[in-house]
């Protein structure tokens, strides 16, 4: 799965969000049980490996060389940085769980479920300078960067209509599936890089 979501740099969203792209893939191993005519149970296993990119503006509300800094000059590109924390996590293990019911030869509903878990994931962080912090010559103390985040509970349905012959081999189905992804769940994203940004001041 891959999810992204771009936006202007000098957009007015850009103190919350510039870019964001989340590739999700999962290894999984199935196993399914026959209980009788009617019913059928499933289980997968799953590893779901993550990586992740989120940008944003931050500003130099105030710093050291310009003191504090007047709302006008702060809106200035020159005075902002972007941030870009690039991560990933290849260990992420889950599951899904499944039934399907059979009451007839013509009909079968199907629901399955993936619960939702907690991932921690970890990278490095890039900055780029405005004109007036680039002229500081700013260093990264420590680029390590996480993301915290919840993968949300999957949930899919499934109702199907299978017309047979006589014989009963299958003529012409139909089906009908609801698949939802409750990453509404998701109020914020963590982002945090570890260390501090050092300007080297301009002396009198």
């Amino acid at each position: 799965a891959n999810s992204r979501r771009d936006y202007p740099q000098d957009g007015p969203q850009r103190y919350l969000l510039v870019d964001s792209e989340i590739l999700l893939a999962y290894l999984t191993a199935s196993a399914g049980w026959q209980v009788n005519r009617h019913w059928r149970l499933g289980v997968s296993l799953q590893n779901a490996m993550i990586k992740a990119l989120f940008s944003q503006v931050i500003e130099s509300s105030s710093n050291a060389a310009f003191g504090p800094l007047h709302p006008v000059v702060r809106e200035n590109p020159d005075q902002q940085a972007l941030v870009t924390a690039n991560v990933h996590q290849y260990f992420n293990p889950t599951g899904i769980l499944g039934v399907a019911y059979e009451p007839n030869d013509s009909w079968e509903l199907g629901l399955s479920l993936r619960p939702p878990i907690f991932v921690d994931v970890k990278g490095r962080a890039k900055v780029e300078f405005g004109k007036d912090l680039a002229a500081l010559d700013p260093q990264v103390i420590d680029d390590s960067a996480r993301i915290r985040l919840n993968l949300p509970l999957e949930v899919r349905s499934g109702i199907r209509y299978v017309k047979r012959a006589p014989d009963r081999s299958e003529v012409w189905d139909v089906e009908f599936d609801v698949n939802a992804e409750f990453w509404a769940v998701n109020e914020r994203y963590l982002v945090t890089i570890n260390g501090p940004i050092q300007l080297k001041v301009p002396e009198e």
